[in-house]
């Protein structure tokens, strides 16, 4: 279970960098990496520590006074996370690490109502959709870069003739994939269009022979996604300077 979860929790961390990499505001420092996206918006993250290296004092301080990103994320490592506590970092989330095993469940690709976003027009689309969905700003000029990279492969769906769902499929360099960014505004919540996102991600997944597909969930989400054939390997956790 903890290799498992090592792999899920390095694909979503690989998924954040590759993204900073294709906008220019992903970062190495001495313990950590970090993407620092305009205005702190997502993904404005911490990650990939090395508690060998890293000076947890200096984090704390810089993350307390806005240097860098409030939002530090590890793979669930009670060693480490006691760390951070000691010194003074506050845990904020602890999300499920999942996994389908493909071959596992067939899925049928859908397509009414699912558009692929390959356009400047799209890619605004989809930071406003995704800024409700998710409660936090996500900007246009972080998510049209990404669509010169086949790595990534976005979309919008649509209910009564508005976009009101999306998600994106990263294929990572081992041959896996991870659906990331499944999300519906609440306007449009209670409909089923965030399980018909999942399972269109899964079906692109699924046709392009990837070995695994991995998410991270919420608790209410876990459930849903279980339902759908993954199962559990851990958690990923992450932290404040407060």
């Amino acid at each position: 279970m903890e290799s498992l979860n090592k792999d899920i929790v390095h694909h979503l961390f690989s998924f954040w960098s590759e993204i900073g990499v294709n906008g220019g505001f992903t970062f190495e420092e001495k313990g950590y990496t970090a993407t620092l996206a305009p205005s702190f918006s997502w993904p404005s993250k911490i990650f990939f520590l090395n508690s060998q290296k890293i000076d947890f004092s200096r984090l704390f301080q810089d993350m307390k006074d806005g240097v860098l990103p409030n939002s530090l994320s590890i793979m669930d490592s009670p060693k480490l996370a006691n760390e951070l506590k000691r010194f003074g970092f506050q845990k904020t989330s602890l999300v499920k690490a999942m996994c389908l095993e493909v071959p596992k469940i067939p899925f049928q690709e859908v397509q009414n109502d699912i558009t692929v976003v390959a356009s400047s027009k799209h890619a605004q689309e989809f930071a406003e959709v995704a800024s409700k969905a998710f409660g936090y700003n996500i900007l246009g000029g972080t998510i049209e870069p990404l669509l010169n990279n086949n790595r990534f492969r976005l979309y919008l769906g649509k209910q009564d003739g508005l976009y009101a769902s999306c998600g994106i499929v990263y294929f990572d360099t081992s041959g896996n994939a991870g659906i990331h960014m499944i999300g519906v505004p609440k306007a449009h919540r209670g409909l089923g269009l965030g399980k018909t996102m999942a399972q269109h991600l899964i079906s692109v997944a699924s046709n392009a022979a990837t070995k695994k597909v991995y998410l991270v969930a919420s608790k209410m989400g876990e459930r849903i996604y279980a339902g759908m054939g993954f199962e559990a390997y851990g958690s990923l956790l992450s932290f404040k300077a407060h």
